[in-house]
């Protein structure tokens, strides 16, 4: 019988998936986020609430806006691309490697009712930024209280 190598890092991705999947679940937000089994990497992602709707946010340095992929199906937000790694010489060693490369993708449940048409991305300073508007079901509206008379 051979051996198996123990990689923390891989058993502990896979337990704070795991964690952010069932408190989405249990807190009622569906927006838990998910990444593809064939990806490299996983960038770092915020998703944060405003009255407006929600904004994501991911941290991709290095890379162009041609490199990134943004689309919606079924009610799943899908952000993906690749950061190909720089070209290295047989002459340079390479002393320690930090830094992902490779292929990303990165899922998010939507809220039931989001109007797809309305959802923005834009890249800047390698961050990108996804905007999407509240469903209309969700907006609080301020209601007028008539006089009785």
């Amino acid at each position: 019988m051979g051996m198996i190598r123990w990689t923390p890092g891989r058993d502990l991705m896979g337990l704070s998936r795991d964690m952010e999947q069932l408190l989405g679940t249990m807190a009622g937000t569906h927006l838990a986020a998910t990444t593809a089994s064939g990806s490299t990497w996983a960038p770092p992602m915020d998703v944060t609430g405003s009255d407006d709707g929600l904004v994501v946010s991911l941290d991709l340095p290095g890379m162009a806006e041609d490199d990134i992929e943004v689309d919606v199906a079924e009610g799943v937000l899908t952000i993906r691309g690749e950061r190909v790694a720089e070209a290295t010489t047989e002459d340079a060693g390479t002393y320690r490697r930090e830094r992902r490369f490779g292929r990303f993708e990165r899922r998010l449940r939507l809220p039931d009712g989001t109007e797809v048409e309305r959802i923005a991305a834009s890249f800047r300073n390698g961050v990108l930024t996804v905007e999407v508007p509240k469903p209309a079901a969700l907006r609080s509206r301020r209601i007028d209280v008539a006089s009785g008379d």
